[in-house]
């Protein structure tokens, strides 16, 4: 508030204004002054004196009473220079009248010390762009104030005690479209009464509720210009609304000026982004009671046949339909689903409630849409049913179609062994299932704003939190990217930044939640509160439980394994050790077939259980730690790690620096981590610079001599590049063994590791005596090719030129980041090393993070406008990997961008010769 000194509350009646600036005055370190706006104090004299009243006893040193602005400006100027508040309630009261110009006025020469907040139905009609310009303005609207649908659920469980069910508590999020007042009435209303009474008035909340349409003729309609109140009626029976449609409904031509009067008086009327408007939905219906009572049903319905025929010649296809379900116009409801159904289905279904249940059972298009509301919300397995259902409709083959695809996408999330699918969605189930940098790359070769989301997605899965939160945020912003896969993306995001131990992901979580809200994908919604355990372990902790519980009640099995995982991770965080939940957890996952997330479960639950001395912590680690490398989730090994240094109560045991390692190579410094005791040996041999290259083959610069490479085994080699691929990080003896000796037996796998390893060390630092080597060193049970400090090696130079590139917003800075990566992809990782199972994986990675830099160098350079240098750019991709149809696209964009139509064409030519 402080930062701009003046706040603005504009919000309809029963929003809550009010009870913000209590809120605010209670929790302000300043003193505060309150003051309701009375339509008496119209004349500015009397709204001075007021003001003046109001913060005499908050401001020592007013010289009260007030009668011009001169006067108060040299009051507040003289007086004592106490930072204070001022809180001016229901201004709209005097609107256009002197002491609305007395206070624009007065704000203009206002100390810095003093902040003033207003609250109103209306905007005031003062000169706000000097404050906007400045920043010096915060504002709040009715939207910041509404209810999202899990601050219902909080509301009814934490301040009224009298809960609800959650498909009641879905219900009257929709209905009351969270206004607060509609809220308090309900509750007032159901205060102690049985869930099926609860139940009963929250059904009547769309017709004839006799509280909500007292409050809102006594609030809203009463002292309404008739003209006002007789066009909302009239024009009630429109769920869009338009000048246009207004006056050809009602046969004159003021509609246009009226329903901007509405809107800018707050009288829940919102324009929308069309330019349409719209009513709030609870006014709406008790508008169309007050119809009825003064047409009669009949002429109602004649009305509303009226309004469906309005709204069909404008294509608002969902709202004629509602318009003509309520005129009982059942001819024309077939005819428009038989017509347009397909465009029906996509609009928003204000209809649901006013159809016949057995048109519904009848008809593809509506089963559809129920299937769809029904996964929206988390009911899987009813929404499959509900798609066969429709599948055996004998009409509209289309719908069926579709139907049955949905149904076949949605089954993959059901069945616990789904066949693969090579789209966004099925790549993201099978990287739940196992190696997620596989899902990664193949949705990345997708080349669509949804692949790249759910390429995100697999990073986080695999547990690359830093990697997951550059491709997820990149990913979020794409232009034509879905409101979906934006709030998933959004979402993945704030989870990454929370296990990081970067809190900002709180906030990222409620703005993901928010934005499935908006899309409608009311799971995605309820999930997204979850992962604010991580932050929070105690308000984040009841979030996550509350997530659990309601998917428990939805019957969503993903919700609820998802949301005791986050419960459960921010536990450990805090220093907990919930066993129990995280053995349901890893058991839940098991049942639904996502092996890489049980892998975390199985991970955090060792943490857990050693935590609280169970004597099979260390044995669940090690179990963890293996299911974490077969399922390919680095995350998990890194928490079984963890489980095992806090068995050896020892900040310098190999198991705790492997941890450590582990933790900082996936992110995961939001978990809690190993504390490591810093042990370096001397380095004064080694001062001058080391050099590792990696890509395009195996290269070690020792200062001042050979590496004399040539002596060692081939193995012995390829024991050195594993050790190089880790870039200095500790390996496990058992995946070097297994590396290097696939499927061999461990006993004699570890003898000949010995043997390598002391060969190597014998090739690295000839003449050195046992145990005095630096460059190859051991920890407990891992090596790693310990590199002084300055060596360069260029896979993280790579990496960082990668991470530098994605990170910036100036694509100037890009470019250069871009290009430094692409300029250290000197070939393949470790050619020599040809089809190596250990080598493949990260190599086809580093590939695919080429090629994704050459597409960033290519965007970036359009950026800056140079089209043929991004040209060359995506050439320089292609040439690494020819069958990303991304890359091709935005070559031919880029000629195109250049006026290049032949070398464009040419391209077109070349991409569908390679995509054969």
């Amino acid at each position: 508030m402080w930062k701009g000194r003046f706040g603005l509350v504009v919000a309809p009646a029963g929003s809550g204004k009010t009870t913000l600036l209590a809120q605010f005055a209670a929790e302000a370190d300043s003193p505060v002054a309150y003051h309701c706006a009375v339509s008496r104090e119209a004349d500015s004299a009397s709204f001075l004196a007021a003001l003046a009243a109001s913060l005499a006893p908050v401001i020592p040193g007013i010289a009260a009473p007030w009668t011009t602005v001169d006067e108060a400006a040299l009051s507040l100027g003289g007086a004592a220079p106490t930072r204070a508040l001022l809180l001016i309630d229901d201004f709209h009261l005097l609107e256009e009248t002197a002491a609305e110009s007395a206070l624009e006025e007065l704000l203009a020469f206002a100390p810095p010390q003093l902040g003033v907040v207003i609250a109103s139905r209306s905007r005031p009609r003062f000169n706000w762009s000097r404050l906007l310009v400045s920043g010096a303005l915060l504002e709040v609207d009715g939207d910041d104030l509404r209810f999202r649908s899990w601050e219902v659920e909080r509301l009814f469980l934490d301040v009224y005690a009298e809960p609800l069910p959650p498909q009641d508590l879905a219900e009257l999020a929709r209905r009351t479209e969270g206004w607060a007042a509609g809220l308090k009435l309900f509750h007032l209303a159901t205060q102690g009464r049985p869930t099926a009474e609860r139940r009963r008035v929250l059904h009547s909340l769309g017709k004839r509720w006799s509280v909500a349409r007292e409050y809102l003729t006594r609030n809203v309609l009463e002292g309404l210009e008739p003209e006002l109140r007789d066009f909302l009626v009239d024009t009630c029976v429109l769920t869009t609304l338009s000048g246009r449609l207004c006056d050809e409904l009602l046969g004159r031509n003021v509609s246009a000026r009226l329903l901007r009067e509405l809107e800018a008086r707050q009288l829940f009327t919102y324009e929308l982004d069309d330019g349409t408007y719209r009513y709030h939905e609870t006014l709406r219906a008790q508008l169309e009671a007050t119809l009825v009572e003064q047409l009669g049903e009949r002429d109602a319905r004649d009305r509303f046949r009226r309004a469906g025929e309005l709204l069909e010649a404008e294509a608002i296809l969902p709202d004629a339909l509602h318009a003509y379900c309520r005129a009982e116009a059942w001819a024309e409801v077939e005819r428009l689903l038989g017509r347009d159904g397909h465009q029906i289905v996509d609009g928003r279904p204000v209809w649901l409630d006013v159809l016949p249940p057995g048109m519904l059972r009848r008809d593809a298009w509506l089963q559809l849409t129920v299937a769809r509301h029904q996964r929206a919300v988390g009911r899987f397995e009813a929404a499959a049913e509900t798609y066969r259902a429709a599948e055996s409709c004998s009409t509209e083959s289309a719908a069926i179609e579709l139907c049955r695809r949905e149904r076949i996408a949605l089954e993959a999330w059901i069945e616990p062994r789904p066949p693969r699918a090579l789209d966004a969605l099925g790549l993201l189930r099978a990287a739940t299932i196992d190696d997620p940098r596989s899902a990664r790359r193949q949705a990345t070769r997708l080349g669509t704003p949804e692949g790249h989301v759910v390429s995100g997605l697999a990073a986080l899965l695999e547990g690359r939190c830093h990697d997951a939160a550059a491709l997820l945020a990149r990913a979020r912003d794409e232009p034509d990217q879905s409101a979906t896969f934006a709030a998933a993306a959004q979402l993945g995001l704030a989870v990454a930044h929370l296990l990081a131990g970067d809190r900002r992901g709180a906030a990222e979580a409620r703005i993901a939640a928010e934005q499935a809200e908006r899309a409608g994908v009311t799971w995605l919604a309820r999930l997204a509160h979850a992962p604010l355990a991580l932050a929070d372990p105690v308000r984040g902790g009841l979030s996550a439980t509350e997530a659990r519980v309601t998917s428990e009640f939805e019957r969503h099995a993903w919700g609820v394994h998802l949301s005791s995982l986050f419960e459960g991770l921010g536990a450990l965080a805090a220093g907990e050790a919930p066993v129990q939940l995280l053995e349901a957890t890893a058991g839940g996952f098991r049942e639904l077939g996502a092996e890489v997330l049980e892998a975390w479960a199985r991970g955090a639950l060792a943490v857990a259980l050693v935590r609280a001395g169970d004597p099979d912590g260390g044995q669940e680690a090690r179990a963890a730690e293996q299911l974490g490398r077969r399922a390919g989730v680095g995350a998990a090994e890194a928490l079984a790690y963890l489980a095992l240094s806090e068995l050896d109560a020892d900040p310098g045991s190999a198991n705790a620096r492997l941890a450590h390692a582990l933790q900082e190579d996936c992110g995961l410094l939001g978990l809690g981590s190993t504390h490591v005791v810093a042990l370096e040996p001397a380095r004064e041999a080694h001062e001058r610079r080391f050099a590792v290259r990696c890509l395009g083959g195996l290269r070690l610069s020792l200062p001042g001599r050979d590496p004399g490479l040539g002596a060692v085994t081939p193995r012995a080699r390829s024991l050195l590049r594993l050790l190089a691929l880790h870039e200095g990080r500790p390996v496990h003896r058992e995946v070097l063994m297994e590396a290097l000796w696939p499927g061999g037996d461990p006993v004699s796998g570890g003898r000949n590791l010995q043997v390598l390893v002391s060969s190597l060390r014998q090739a690295l630092e000839p003449g050195r005596a046992r145990g005095d080597d630096t460059l190859v060193t051991r920890d407990g049970d891992a090596y790693r090719l310990a590199l002084p400090k300055g060596t360069g090696i260029d896979l993280t130079a790579f990496h960082e030129a990668l991470a530098e590139a994605r990170a910036s917003s100036d694509p100037g800075l890009s470019t250069g980041a871009y290009g430094r990566a692409l300029d250290l992809y000197e070939g393949e990782l470790f050619p020599e090393e040809g089809p190596a199972e250990w080598v493949i994986a990260p190599r086809e990675q580093l590939l695919e993070e080429a090629t994704d830099a050459a597409r960033g160098l290519a965007e970036s350079l359009l950026a800056l406008g140079d089209p043929l240098a991004a040209a060359r750019a995506c050439r320089r991709g292609l040439v690494l990997e020819r069958r990303d149809a991304s890359l091709w696209r935005l070559c031919v964009a880029a000629y195109e961008a250049a006026g290049d139509s032949r070398s464009a064409d040419r391209t077109r030519e070349r991409q569908r010769r390679a995509l054969v």
